[in-house]
């Protein structure tokens, strides 16, 4: 009887320790970081931000705050999937009003591409925002008169696969924004809305404009690299007799490799960190990331 009562009791105290994290309004304890298999980034980067310049806005973008005290700010304080900076936006605790706090970018030149990809990274609260309660939203919108106004909502959390990530994980998403191409005054709206939310973070914005059919072409490329995180060994797949590089955050190439299609790689000897999988052809660079943890 003691023997079940103290299994009770560890259970309670497991099933609160949960339900507090599933439920907290902040990034109290770091998730994971979930990457898209094949993201391309080709030499033609249109935008690029990291906000480790570690101010807000960065050079270049506008900020609009709604009428609360929170908005978005530069934060170094959690971990993001790279650098130590990150954008991050609180929910009002004051409940002062409806929070509607936008990023633009500066506005990106659409003219002379075939194809174009936003990617970027996420965080939010699964709880406050997606079920069970809708509370807020993480979105993005698009403008083509230098942000005068933002016509379309391209992306919202909900356009992800919810099923592969909970509260507080990084989760790379990828928008297409070739039916933009043409046009040179695009900006892009981040948007923090809703209330009585969560935090919600954003990071490594990347516009990638491919100019050549050859470009977009690999867009279609897929790498896939599992598991991920890895401790020991990793698969790598890519397309048959294709040559790829390893390579660590800072750029330093761990390891090259001739893939069949499917290779297994010993990983156990790298250190826990984020590397990078990358195909190189004369015009472009397809790149899946993935993360050593143990």
């Amino acid at each position: 009887m003691k023997t079940l009562l103290t299994f009770v009791v560890l259970f309670a105290m497991m099933a609160t320790v949960v339900m507090a994290q599933n439920t907290s309004k902040f990034c109290d304890q770091p998730g994971k970081i979930v990457s898209l298999s094949g993201v391309v980034s080709d030499r033609a980067s249109v935008l690029t931000e990291g906000f480790e310049g570690g101010v807000m806005p960065p050079t270049g973008w506008a900020l609009v705050s709604g009428p609360t005290p929170y908005t978005w700010t530069a934060d170094n304080t959690g971990t993001p999937p790279e650098g130590t900076w990150n954008a991050d936006c609180q929910y009002d605790d004051t409940y002062a009003g409806h929070q509607h706090e936008v990023m633009k970018s500066p506005a990106i030149d659409l003219t002379t591409g075939v194809s174009a990809t936003l990617t970027f990274y996420f965080m939010m609260s699964e709880y406050w925002g997606i079920d069970p309660y809708d509370n807020y939203d993480l979105h993005v919108a698009v403008s083509i008169d230098n942000g005068a106004t933002f016509a379309d909502t391209v992306w919202s959390e909900i356009d992800t696969d919810t099923s592969t990530w909970v509260s507080w994980d990084w989760v790379q998403a990828s928008v297409d924004l070739s039916s933009y191409i043409g046009n040179s005054q695009v900006v892009l709206a981040f948007v923090y809305d809703g209330y009585d939310g969560a935090q919600g973070g954003l990071d490594d914005i990347m516009v990638d404009l491919s100019t050549t059919t050859a470009q977009a072409e690999m867009e279609h490329t897929i790498i896939n690299v599992f598991p991920n995180p890895a401790s020991d060994v990793i698969t790598v797949e890519v397309p048959e007799n294709t040559r790829y590089i390893i390579s660590d955050i800072s750029g330093k190439i761990i390891y090259t490799g001739l893939a069949a299609q499917t290779e297994k790689v010993d990983v156990s000897q790298y250190a826990n960190g984020i590397y990078s999988v990358r195909i190189v052809s004369d015009e472009n660079v397809s790149v899946q990331r993935f993360v050593v943890s143990r």
